[in-house]
């Protein structure tokens, strides 16, 4: 972090970068792993927002493109029920954002659809259809006909299994959201980038998007997710009082996740403010009525970073790399 700030607590003891011993307290409490401008991190150009945008980098290089209900295969549209199975790409309209408060127009992808598998198999047996993850590893999605009453957003469904070698790296200007397991069965490199990160439990059904945390259906499963984030967030602004929520609510959640797992193995980078997803993050306490208890309920926490992303051989498919030049001298001849 360049010049940055960070905390945490431990055994009631909170640490951050305006701490006279910053310097070494830091590198002792996180083992290195967090660092700023006192131990010589300089600024990074992070991309542009305008790269997951429709018209940019990876909507250009994606080996699928899906915009609302076309699907497009380099120069090939593909329709459900004739190249793909039947329901590989929906359209739903039942999932209530409380957080943003709006009903969201959705694209579901069903990940091993796309693969192939149409549920039909027998065990073993080789897809009844042509596999149509993308060769290079890169999917775009995008919604642009959601209008003022919906806000859009990219589901992936039944992504345990990315059936793709080498991975599969998914990129869209909208919010975009994970449902139940995800890269767990023969885990691959993967990545997600967005507009702003949503995950919802296994079993979760949108039909229970507008009952109260309390009813058992909000209830949420343990769920595992393999991937890294690129992902955009909301602003924290310490001269008005407004809070983003930290890491810990990097990723966005809608259920009673009350003692139940979460189990995240990947990387986290925020390196944009959420243009779409812009409602606030809210705090309450049970029993306080504030909003925030119609959102949500905090999991147990496991999460770790994937070292897989130590080996640029093993990076998801066409993620971006952080590079820079710093001049520290020059002579002529």
């Amino acid at each position: 972090i360049d010049g940055g700030y960070a905390l945490m607590e431990i055994d009631g003891v909170y640490l951050d970068s305006d701490n006279p011993n910053w310097a070494s307290e830091s590198q002792s409490r996180w083992q290195g792993t967090v660092q700023s401008a006192v131990h010589g991190v300089t600024r990074l150009a992070a991309p542009q927002v305008r790269s997951i945008q429709d018209d940019g980098y990876y909507a250009n290089e994606a080996g699928l493109k899906i915009t609302n209900d076309t699907v497009m295969e380099g120069e090939n549209q593909l329709v459900n029920g004739v190249h793909m199975p039947a329901g590989t790409i929906t359209t739903t309209e039942s999932f209530y954002n409380n957080r943003e408060g709006k009903t969201v127009k959705m694209t579901e992808i069903d990940l091993r659809k796309l693969a192939g598998y149409d549920g039909t198999e027998t065990p073993g047996a080789l897809p009844n259809f042509p596999p149509h993850l993308p060769d290079n590893g890169l999917l775009y999605a995008s919604r642009d006909d959601a209008g003022e009453l919906f806000q859009p957003g990219i589901r992936l469904a039944n992504g345990a299994l990315i059936d793709k070698e080498g991975g599969l790296t998914v990129v869209t200007e909208d919010p975009l959201y994970i449902q139940g397991d995800y890269n767990t069965d023969t885990k691959k490199p993967a990545a997600v980038i967005c507009d702003a990160l949503n995950i919802l439990a296994n079993g979760w059904q949108d039909t229970d998007s507008g009952v109260g945390l309390s009813n058992a259906a909000r209830k949420a499963q343990e769920t595992t997710i393999n991937t890294a984030f690129i992902a955009g967030i909301d602003t924290s602004d310490p001269e008005t009082g407004k809070y983003n929520g930290g890491l810990e609510n990097y990723p966005r959640l809608h259920e009673n996740w009350s003692n139940v797992n979460l189990n995240i193995n990947g990387a986290f980078l925020a390196l944009w403010d959420s243009a779409i997803a812009q409602g606030e993050w809210h705090y309450g306490s049970p029993g306080s009525g504030d909003s925030w208890l119609a959102q949500y309920t905090a999991p147990r926490r496991i999460w770790n970073y994937d070292p897989i992303f130590n080996n640029p051989l093993t990076l998801p498919p066409l993620t971006p790399w952080a590079v820079q030049i710093q001049r520290v001298a020059w002579w002529k001849e």
